[in-house]
């Protein structure tokens, strides 16, 4: 066979079969890991941007939420505040036709039947209103 020459000062021993083979089983072994940490990198990273893009989504959820509470809050206050109109209102209608007032606001609507009466605006065919005054409004068509 064929040999190299040794370089100066003596010559070296060529290494053996198993210290070969084991160099070679070392480097297959560190191939090996270098594969499966790089298929677990592209893993890590799949799952980092499933995370990121979970976050994404889950932050537009939030403001969804937000954005619905603040649009039930808005018309909470708008019925709220149309309730208190409202209540309002029924104060002044019950303080206004109080029985105690009853005959006085009978008396007006007789006085202002008159008037409409004698100045011809008033249609005689349609309404006229009873005369008993310790009653309510009763409505008899003629």
């Amino acid at each position: 066979m064929f040999s190299c020459p040794a370089p100066s000062g003596g010559e070296t021993p060529e290494p053996k079969v198993e210290q070969l083979m084991s160099k070679l089983s070392s480097v297959i072994f560190l191939n090996y890991l270098y594969i499966a940490l790089d298929d677990e990198l592209c893993m890590f990273c799949r799952q980092l941007k499933q995370n990121e893009q979970s976050e994404e989504l889950l932050e537009q959820y939030r403001c969804e939420i937000q954005e619905f509470k603040l649009k039930q809050r808005k018309q909470r206050m708008k019925f709220e505040n149309q309730l208190h109109q409202l209540i309002e209102q029924h104060k002044n209608l019950h303080s206004m036709f109080t029985p105690e007032r009853l005959p006085d606001e009978i008396e007006r609507a007789e006085n202002t039947k008159c008037q409409l009466l004698s100045a011809g605006k008033y249609p005689q065919s349609n309404v006229s209103f009873s005369t008993c005054r310790n009653s309510v409004f009763h409505f008899q068509p003629l």
